[in-house]
């Protein structure tokens, strides 16, 4: 019975901790907009204004449905002259001071509500001609005065001093939050290279699984924890924000504690897609694993395999134990199993149990299962086989001469059939003399991002290239959009065109009807019941349905042979092509093949993740000011490329992303939601400093021309600018808003 009430209460909090992240970035958020709110209240409080309400959120008039009001608050109170309130709209908030409102509609009335006139006039007293002045003649003669709590009646700097104190506000707090995060201890995934994108420009420099990247600019000092997403994907997005992508310079620190300088220019070849650049690493990755892949031999694994086992040992051989973290990773593990690919293997692995040991730890069992091999699916699709893009540093193909243009022609006499399983024929050719026939253009161009030549002529040569592989076998893995394959024992990487060169016979696509010659167009995943379009949906996402344009740049083959591996033999591929002048289309469906094996077997892997902890008080304020400069660099240096076009107004985020953002990070920890939270104090304090009217930055601008002409900016003309900004902002919150549902409900 307590064994029932024990899983009965588990599943309860599971249910609800999702619930739990939202309310913690509810308050999160809420407490960004409160301190800023709090800095323009506490300076005006100081200054003698009287503020007469400071509300998180707006109380704007609400409809009424039928018979019930909707409340412009969800709280109000009154607390002396202030009334305080959270407000039904959840976008902001304000502080409503005597003779200040951000309405340019409500100036007229907030200015008449400020003025006092003087005491010789205020009784209507006979003028010096002895007849009484009637009460507009008096508005008019009599000196006016402003009351003096009003924001109005306030010299230029104590009104500089309030609308400046917000931002400073959370300037501040931008740096508290980082602090409490760094002492609390910030877990972050490291700069520690786990693979390389065949082609890419990390792979063609030589980068390997292992190395480490611990500076990312030669000014500064080595740094020992970098993250992978906040400092490596930042510097690399900003060095692409340009017409011609910028070369960074990386320090990378090899396993044996090796340093060396390599420049890399980040690759542009995704920027019609997503206007973002990449180098082409993926973060390393520990054998614990994250998924099991439907439709895998590691879901058929006896005994089976669960998320959060650990793969510690392969056919009885331990994998290599980092000594400083405890780890074992992915790399080691794939370069075993590189050798087993046809055969069923035994994996010896660790998992922790419910229910902790009698000490109150975590305990642990060893188990082992056996994993049969997975075999590629294949369509018997031969596709034509591209240039050669990149030539890795360093390596047999650099030494041997191939140049980036070649296209291989045959590899020991053999031309070349499916360009996609070539790397695998060289798992028995380690170490031996290979011969290759390249086509080599005549004075070729430098290789585009796409993998494409541009010959000066129509002629090219035959050339003759002998090489020896070296080092163990190894099989990259196809890392996303405008994936090039490479064969790593030897260091090229090529394209593969969407051109048919050979149909197999008696094959899926030889009974579809697909010929040589044939271009295929486009792709779309086929499903006819709700239980196929429930497994294509667990499979693909929720978008598995869209009709996909075919590029040999971007959605190329390679990704597309990679959708088809761990898939079920029965998913439908509605393929279209081109034959001639005519389009087609056909339905496809894959088949296993008896010869090539996937490398992973239908497993994935959790990346490796680091804790970085202050260890003082003064360390956590130094980590915390470093954070609030960089995230405050990066937002300046984003800003600027939407201003001069460089970056699509598409990429900005409104409420809704930045609420999944932070429940994200919530949900890796408080310290995580805190460091968001840094982000967002300091995006707050700079968007709302920008000189917009109607924000704080076109506040500051009104008052500085006060401040140097010695006279307020004519009403008329504010009034028309506040008017101006306010329907800016609101036509970019509608804008953001619709961004939003388009990007995270329908793309």
């Amino acid at each position: 019975m307590g064994m029932c009430l024990i899983a009965a209460s588990s599943e309860i909090l599971s249910t609800l901790e999702p619930y739990w992240y939202y309310f913690q970035v509810a308050i999160g958020l809420g407490f960004v907009i409160f301190v800023h709110e709090l800095g323009h209240f506490a300076v005006a409080k100081f200054c003698g204004v009287k503020c007469e309400k400071f509300y998180v959120g707006f109380d704007v008039p609400m409809p009424k449905i039928g018979p019930f009001q909707i409340p412009s608050s969800l709280l109000k109170f009154q607390w002396g002259e202030t009334e305080y309130g959270i407000g039904i709209i959840p976008l902001g908030g304000y502080v409503k001071m005597l003779g200040q409102d951000d309405n340019p509609m409500n100036a007229e009335q907030e200015a008449e509500r400020i003025r006092a006139q003087t005491d010789a006039t205020a009784d209507g007293e006979p003028s010096d001609e002895g007849e009484a002045t009637t009460s507009s003649e008096t508005t008019e003669a009599a000196p006016v005065e402003l009351d003096p709590r009003s924001y109005p009646a306030k010299s230029v700097p104590q009104r500089m001093a309030i609308i400046s104190a917000g931002v400073i506000m959370n300037l501040i707090f931008g740096i508290i939050f980082a602090m409490v995060a760094y002492l609390a201890g910030v877990r972050y995934t490291p700069c520690e290279i786990g693979s390389t994108s065949p082609g890419d420009p990390a792979w063609q420099a030589g980068l390997t699984a292992g190395d480490t990247i611990i500076q990312l600019k030669k000014s500064g000092e080595p740094r020992e924890h970098l993250r992978f997403e906040h400092d490596l994907k930042s510097r690399v997005l900003h060095a692409g924000l340009h017409d011609v992508p910028k070369p960074i310079d990386l320090l990378i620190r090899a396993p044996g504690g090796e340093t060396r300088w390599v420049q890399l220019t980040p690759t542009a070849k995704l920027r019609e897609l997503t206007q973002l650049t990449t180098i082409g690493v993926s973060p390393r990755r520990k054998t614990i694993i994250s998924k099991v892949n439907q439709a895998s031999s590691a879901e058929k694994a006896t005994p089976e395999l669960k998320v959060n086992d650990r793969i510690i040992a392969v056919d009885g051989q331990a994998l290599p134990v980092d000594p400083q973290s405890g780890e074992t990773y992915v790399n080691d593990l794939y370069r075993l199993l590189a050798t087993k690919l046809g055969e069923d293997v035994v994996f010896t692995c660790e998992r922790t149990n419910d229910t902790p040991d009698a000490a109150g730890e975590p305990s642990t069992q060893q188990f082992q299962t056996t994993v049969r091999p997975m075999p590629l699916r294949l369509t018997g699709l031969q596709m034509e086989i591209g240039p050669i893009v990149s030539i890795r540093q360093g390596s047999p193909a650099e030494t041997a001469g191939f140049q980036a243009g070649d296209v291989i022609r045959s590899v020991n006499g053999k031309s070349i059939a499916d360009p996609m399983l070539l790397p695998y024929q060289f798992a028995d050719l380690i170490d031996q003399e290979v011969t290759f026939e390249v086509s080599r253009p005549a004075q070729a161009t430098p290789t585009s991002d796409s993998g494409e030549t541009s010959p000066t002529d129509d002629t090219s040569t035959n050339v003759t290239i002998k090489v020896t592989p070296t080092g163990d076998f190894q099989l990259s893995e196809v890392m996303g959009l405008g994936a090039f394959v490479g064969i790593e024992n030897v260091g090229i990487a090529y394209s593969v065109k969407l051109r048919v060169a050979e149909v197999e016979a008696n094959t899926p696509a030889a009974q579809a009807g697909l010929q040589s010659g044939d271009t295929l167009t486009q792709l779309q995943i086929l499903t006819e019941t709700d239980a196929e379009r429930e497994r294509a949906e667990k499979l693909f996402g929720k978008d598995y349905g869209k009709p996909q344009q075919l590029s040999d740049s971007i959605y190329n083959w390679p990704l597309v042979f990679a959708g088809f591996q761990g898939t079920p033999g029965d998913v439908k591929w509605q393929i279209t092509y081109q034959r001639g002048e005519e389009q087609k289309t056909v339905v496809l469906t894959t088949e296993s093949s008896d010869t090539y094996f996937a490398l992973n077997r239908g497993l994935s892997f959790q990346s490796v993740s680091r804790i970085h902890t202050a260890s003082s008080i003064s360390e956590a304020a130094y980590l915390g000011c470093r954070e609030s400069v960089e995230r405050g660099t990066e937002i300046l240096s984003v800003l600027q490329k939407l201003f001069t076009g460089k970056l699509s107004i598409r990429n900005l985020g409104g409420p809704l992303r930045i609420f999944e953002g932070a429940s994200r990070e919530a949900s890796a920890g408080v310290p995580r939601l805190l460091m968001f939270l840094t982000f967002l104090s300091v995006n707050l304090a700079i968007l709302n400093f920008l000189p917009i009217p109607a924000l704080d930055g076109g506040h500051m601008v009104f008052l500085l021309y006060e401040g140097v002409t010695r006279k307020p900016p004519n009403e008329k003309v504010q009034g028309m600018l506040t008017l101006v900004g306010v329907g800016l902002l609101l036509c970019l919150m509608i804008f953001v808003f619709a961004n939003d549902i388009l990007t995270m409900f329908f793309n």
